[in-house]
């Protein structure tokens, strides 16, 4: 999936229909039932050139809307700094882990698990290189599965973003500008 334009690694739960009934039915919050986990996992990958990224995007929104300022706030403690040129400052994957952990906030309230894959022995896979999340760059992802273990090795290639106007006069070097991977995840096939 590429539709939010950021990159994004996360395990797949579902609640059963008669576990949501009962727990509405006794609490009154059908999110009181419980998630549970499946082998399946899900990948989101940013777009190649789709401006601005997943996180641009959601910074420059949260000033819009109500609470945002709160979040915004959120977000700066996240990064360790207090405004928007000192988080703007910070490399891309200092931003992606403190935006990351803000996601982690909004989906605790609702009863999600987090970012990332949880140990749930279900999904033998590890992180070899950089994190679960990537919302500040321009990314890709190449999917590779070796012949003779049927490893699946998923990296994401990311690029600092740029506008239409610097690609045309290429400045800051855009066109000399090479990939760098942000994200591997390696996954063993069950036996």
């Amino acid at each position: 999936s590429a539709d939010i334009h950021g990159t994004i690694i996360n395990d797949l739960t579902y609640q059963r229909r008669n576990e949501v009934l009962s727990a509405l039915a006794t609490s009154g919050n059908p999110l009181a039932a419980p998630q549970i986990k499946t082998s399946a996992f899900e990948i989101t990958t940013g777009s190649v050139a789709f401006s601005p990224p997943f996180g641009d995007a959601v910074v420059g929104l949260l000033g819009g809307v109500p609470n945002g300022n709160l979040l915004l706030q959120a977000l700066y403690n996240a990064a360790g700094v207090s405004n928007l040129k000192a988080f703007n400052a910070l490399s891309p994957a200092a931003k992606s882990t403190a935006l990351g952990k803000l996601l982690d906030d909004q989906l605790s309230q609702l009863a999600y698990t987090p970012i990332g894959l949880q140990d749930n022995n279900l999904i033998d896979a590890k992180l070899t290189r950089g994190g679960n999340v990537a919302l500040f760059s321009f990314g890709w992802t190449r999917f590779d599965i070796a012949p003779t273990s049927q490893e699946l090795k998923i990296t994401t290639y990311g690029i600092t973003p740029y506008t239409q106007k610097e690609m045309a006069s290429n400045s800051n070097g855009i066109k000399g500008r090479q990939p760098q991977v942000v994200s591997e995840l390696v996954v063993k096939p069950k036996k």
